[in-house]
């Protein structure tokens, strides 16, 4: 098993695994409209994934943390940064991997997909594809209460 998890704000908890809020705005692995759930490789990426969109009026925003667990058959991993396009960190994020993680999705390949960070590419992100016939294997924790530390509030 992988151990993955995904911070959300408690408002959106019900719907954190729905792909629901990946229909409103497209990502760096993804075309809007795609429905797709981003998680990573531990809690302090997530926190780190997360915080990086984060405006100051968010400090009164409650969030909740999911830990998840994932089958490693469901896992279709991205293993050489080589071979992603070369601008993949950029921001804002390119059409090249918005285009890849969309036509996984759509190929229905697998359930999870397993990316390199931008912030720190030698960790890992998963890409979950809820509409995926496997995603019911997958575990998901129930949510825990999140807060970011005040001090990096700056």
């Amino acid at each position: 098993m992988i151990r993955a998890v995904r911070i959300a704000k408690a408002k959106h908890k019900k719907q954190a695994f729905t792909g629901q809020g990946s229909q409103f705005a497209s990502g760096r692995w993804h075309h809007q409209m795609i429905t797709l759930v981003y998680c990573s490789g531990t809690a302090a990426l997530a926190a780190l994934e997360v915080f990086v969109h984060l405006q100051d009026e968010a400090k009164q925003i409650k969030f909740v943390l999911f830990e998840i667990k994932l089958p490693k058959n469901l896992l279709l991993e991205v293993e050489n940064i080589a071979t992603l396009p070369k601008r993949w960190r950029s921001q804002p994020p390119g059409a090249a991997t918005k285009m890849m993680g969309s036509k996984w999705v759509t190929s229905q390949a697998s359930a999870v997909l397993s990316v390199p960070s931008t912030i720190i590419p030698s960790e890992r992100n998963f890409l979950l594809n809820p509409l995926h016939p496997d995603f019911n294997n997958i575990t998901i924790s129930d949510p825990e209460p999140f807060s970011f530390d005040s001090r990096l509030w700056k």
